[in-house]
Formats: structure tokens, sequence, C-alpha cells
């Protein structure tokens, strides 16, 4: 059997051409569509660490903040025990028993106290009834050692205070015993000079 191909050249051609052309885009659609697995494979990975990365997140900011409370409540811990232990070194340290009682021994009969009160170096004087009212509350209890005591009283005249003052000078229980307030005020059907004595150890 004899072909006659009665096609020219140039449409022989062409049509080789396409047929190439086709071929290179399929070859082309193929390694396209294998190169694109491994990227897809890759970006899924990349969304479930994301994922995970989200997670986490919060739990690492859970973790930070148990830590913050453990040193705060650590603290607060140690600062308790170091209170306790101060307060008993106080306590074993001065005999405040002792030293109510010789204080009691100095007082005159013209003399009758209404307050003793301690306090600290760093707050020396005498706090006021509305600045104890300004006070914040809830705050922990620091027990500092005493400086000193603050003494509040009357007296029916100031020659029996500065017996007081004089008395408790020679008890030798105190560094310095000073005046701080003196001034008369009535009390019951007459007046009497009410004071306030700062003594220091």
């Amino acid at each position: 059997m004899i072909s006659v191909n009665l096609l020219s050249p140039t449409v022989t051609f062409r049509r080789r051409q396409k047929a190439r052309v086709r071929v290179w885009l399929i070859v082309v659609a193929v390694v396209a569509g294998l190169s694109a697995i491994p990227l897809g494979a890759d970006l899924i990975k990349s969304a479930q660490a994301a994922a995970l990365r989200r997670q986490v997140e919060p739990l690492n900011a859970n973790v930070a903040d148990a830590r913050n409370r453990l040193d705060k409540v650590s603290a607060e811990c140690r600062n308790l025990t170091t209170q306790l232990a101060r307060a008993d070194a106080l306590r074993a340290k001065r005999d405040w028993a002792g030293l109510l009682q010789l204080i009691a021994g100095q007082i005159p009969p013209q003399v009758w106290l209404d307050s003793l009160e301690t306090f600290t170096a760093e707050a020396p004087s005498r706090p006021t009834g509305s600045a104890r009212n300004k006070q914040p509350k809830n705050q922990n209890v620091v027990i500092p050692g005493p400086a000193g005591m603050h003494i509040v009283g009357y007296a029916t005249d100031n020659d029996w205070l500065y017996e007081f003052m004089s008395r408790l000078k020679l008890t030798g229980a105190f560094r310095t015993v000073e005046l701080t307030m003196a001034g008369r005020v009535p009390v019951l059907q007459g007046a009497a000079v009410r004071f306030s004595l700062t003594c220091t150890w």
C-alpha cells in the first residue's frame, strides 16, 4: 500500500511543532504537580507547627504566672519566718513583765497612767488618733525591735509630773526620758495635767 502525503511541508512542520509543544506542556505540568506535593506537605507542617505554638503560648504564660506566685509566697514565708525569729528574740531579750513592774513602782500617788506603747526606731513619734485611722488595712505585721516607749497619763500638777520623770531616769532602764506633751485638761470635778513621755532604752 502506497501512502501519499498531499500536505505541504510547512503544514507538516507546524503540526509536528504543535505536537512537541503539547508534549512539553504535559511534561511541565507533571513536573509542577510532583514539585507541589512536598510544598503542600511543608505548608501543612507549618500550619501544624503554628497551631502547636498557639497552644504552647498560654501554657508558658501560666508557668510564668505560677513561678511569680511561688516567688511571692516564698518571699512571704521567709519574711514571716524572720518576723517570728525576731519576736522570739525580743521576748527572750527583754523582761516586759519586769519592766512594767519597775515603771509601776515609780508612779507617785498623784500620777496615774493612761497608756503604755512601744515604738520602733523608724517611728519614734506617737501617732495621733486621726493618723491611726488613716493607716491602710490588711498589711503584713512587722515586728521590728522597739527603740523605746511612750507613756501617757495624768498628774495633779507639774511638780508631780517632774517627780515621776526623775524617778524613771533614776531607774537606769531608760537612756532618755523626754516630755513631749503636757497641758491642763478638765478631769472629773477639777483639772489635771495630761502628759506624754517618750522614753528610749
